[in-house]
């Protein structure tokens, strides 16, 4: 479940981006109209995630006054009494949304600290209530692990901008909410959401604390370095219960077209973290010792069956005793 909706124009795509990276980083989940499944209705996802959500954040834009869907989708957040309102370019409101509380957020660059900003953050807190990121652990005391899942699990955890840009962060969480949800899509694996990860950004844990409370065995790391137009991203991907990194990567390339660079590296992780966690999965159950040593046996029957099947020459009797159909 989506806790916080956001609902904006077109024209102001790359604004609510940075909304949502924010708020992703207040520990927040979020949820954008790029997420619809494409086997389903459009108005269909909307009204679902509307009803779910805790917290409708309407982007205000010039162009968002005049959109109906955007009027449409304040005015059921409006009558359940979960709207959150911020306006881009001051934008005169519509009626009656004009008697409602608006933070001003013209010109803003990404601040945190922005009033307006801090604003739209307490609004959103108080909506969402017990949602909000969970609380460090006290010194000294650190957080119960959780148990593993039964399939392989991984944390994409927030990337690292060492320049400590602030409009880097936006960047670096889009690219951690893509490679999320690019491995989301690959069933044999058990992914954390990314607004649950980004929740540790500046926690100032170990990648190991983090992956226990999380409950999964493997975490992606990465950093984000600008120079100019051009962008290097590197990431490494971690196995937390053995301690030993298992694969990593570089890619450079140019900020030209950010959602398509997004897009081509977190595929590109994806496609290459499954093999990988698929191979470390193998050679780990094939060096781990077996404590019953009928299923050991079992194991070995079956093993030969299936190599006289491969054979050709293998059928069962009523006793589903190996016979022969030709002598050795």
């Amino acid at each position: 479940m989506s806790h916080v909706f956001i609902s904006y124009a077109r024209s102001t795509a790359k604004e609510a981006q940075a909304v949502a990276a924010a708020l992703r980083g207040l520990g927040h989940e979020v949820w954008l109209d790029d997420e619809i499944p494409a086997h389903r209705a459009y108005a269909d996802v909307i009204e679902e995630r509307l009803r779910e959500a805790k917290a409708v954040v309407v982007v205000w834009s010039i162009e968002a006054v005049r959109s109906q869907w955007v009027q449409s989708e304040a005015d059921k957040a409006r009558e359940s009494g979960k709207l959150v309102q911020l306006n881009l370019d001051g934008a005169k409101l519509p009626m009656p949304f004009d008697r409602i509380q608006c933070a001003d957020l013209t010109g803003w660059s990404g601040d945190l600290d922005a009033p307006g900003w801090r604003k739209v953050a307490a609004s959103i807190a108080d909506l969402v209530g017990a949602s909000q990121p969970r609380p460090p652990p006290a010194p000294g005391l650190a957080a119960p692990p959780l148990a593993l899942p039964d399939k392989p699990s991984i944390a994409v955890l927030p990337f690292a901008d060492p320049a400590g840009d602030k409009d880097g962060d936006y960047f670096a969480d889009g690219m951690v909410d893509e490679i999320a949800t690019a491995l989301s899509r690959l069933p044999s694996l058990f992914v954390i959401d990314s607004g649950s990860s980004l929740s540790f950004r500046g926690a100032g844990r170990a990648p190991k604390q983090i992956a226990q409370e999380l409950g999964v065995r493997y975490v992606l790391e990465g950093s984000v370095r600008r120079s100019g137009p051009r962008v290097r991203i590197t990431v490494q991907l971690v196995d937390t219960v053995e301690g030993g990194q298992i694969w990593a990567e570089r890619f450079d390339d140019t900020l030209e077209d950010v959602f398509a660079l997004q897009d081509t590296i977190a595929n590109a992780v994806a496609a290459r973290i499954e093999p990988t966690i698929e191979a470390a999965e193998t050679r780990r159950a094939q060096t781990r010792p077996t404590e019953d040593m009928r299923a050991y046996d079992l194991f070995l029957h079956a093993l030969y069956l299936q190599r006289q099947w491969n054979n050709g020459c293998c059928q069962t009797n009523g006793n589903s005793s190996p016979v022969c159909r030709r002598s050795p």
